[in-house]
């Protein structure tokens, strides 16, 4: 995860905030990203992000940030998955993670009224090589 942290290091220039599930394995992701972003901020731990949590109530929570806001969640599959697929417009999960996944969505409004941008979507692989480089 370190080496897919460095890659994230280099197409996550500014976060505004970093949200993760309270479970062990993604505050400690969320930490390891923390370490190699230049992130000034603290986790938020968010029970919206545990498994099982429908949709609905994670857009209740990300409805509270500003839309020009550049926002990391580290959660769980098939949660992630299915919150990416409904922003863009998927009745289904259209998108899967893998563990250290990542991708950037551009949201005009929570919940939205239109179908989100998907601006990339990249593998752990892809990430470890580029914070190989």
């Amino acid at each position: 995860m370190k080496d897919v942290a460095k890659g994230m290091h280099r197409v996550l220039p500014h976060l505004d905030a970093i949200l993760s599930s309270p479970l062990k394995r993604a505050r400690h992701t969320a930490e390891i990203v923390v370490d190699a972003l230049p992130f000034q901020g603290t986790i938020e731990l968010c029970d919206q992000l545990l498994p099982g949590t429908p949709v609905g109530e994670v857009y209740s929570l990300l409805s509270g940030f500003r839309s020009n806001q550049n926002i990391m969640l580290v959660g769980h599959e098939p949660g992630l998955g299915l919150l990416v697929s409904s922003l863009l417009g998927a009745k289904g999960s259209v998108l899967e993670f893998k563990k250290g996944g990542l991708c950037a969505l551009d949201v005009e409004k929570i919940p939205p009224a239109h179908p989100a941008i998907l601006l990339w979507h990249l593998t752990p692989r892809q990430l470890r090589l580029m914070g190989r480089t």
